[in-house]
């Protein structure tokens, strides 16, 4: 199969997989859900761009690469999604959060706190708890340990003068040890 009806066929099966997730196995759902959406989120429009030689970009491809490089350093790790405050978190856990941006669309679910968020994560971490979190702000108990700028583009457009410069982050507490 040629490379643009791979990608019509790619197109194709992500929207049949969003309509009737029901219908397919629950890995292939999440990972059809996430890999192949823009940005990420949770079937948010299906995941198309060029590469910096102007080839279309094969996400589901990329992400599947990824993952296999990955499996061996997630020996004996434990992956849990669902909401932060409802985890049974062991003492003394490293934990990551990726929470919907504040200001941003968000992922599928509206209304996020992200105030009892922040009170959540000092808790975790005077509980003993390493943890960090990816955000563009974060209160005045965190601080930046990484940074990263990038472009954005507005959410299903390939080209466009609306796109804008953001610099992503990752906090830990202040004081902690481990970063």
């Amino acid at each position: 199969m040629g490379g643009s009806h791979r990608m019509k066929f790619l197109m194709i099966f992500y929207k049949a997989v969003k309509a009737q997730p029901c219908q397919y196995p629950p890995h292939l759902v999440g990972f059809v859900a996430i890999s192949c959406s823009f940005g990420g989120k949770w079937f948010g429009g299906y995941a198309r761009g060029k590469t910096c030689a102007g080839m279309s970009r094969n996400y589901a491809a990329e992400s599947c690469r990824n993952l296999q490089k990955q499996v061996p350093k997630l020996y004996g790790v434990r992956l849990c999604a669902g909401s932060y405050d409802d985890l049974d978190i062991p003492p003394q856990s490293l934990i990551y959060c990726d929470p919907p941006y504040a200001g941003t669309g968000g992922y599928r679910l509206s209304g996020f706190d992200h105030g009892k968020f922040w009170d959540w994560v000092a808790a975790q971490y005077s509980g003993g708890h390493q943890i960090y979190v990816s955000e563009y702000r974060a209160p005045e108990f965190m601080r930046c340990v990484w940074s990263k700028q990038r472009v954005v583009q507005p959410r299903n457009v390939v080209r466009s003068n609306k796109a804008k410069d953001v610099t992503e982050k990752l906090f830990v507490p202040k004081g902690a040890w481990y970063a």
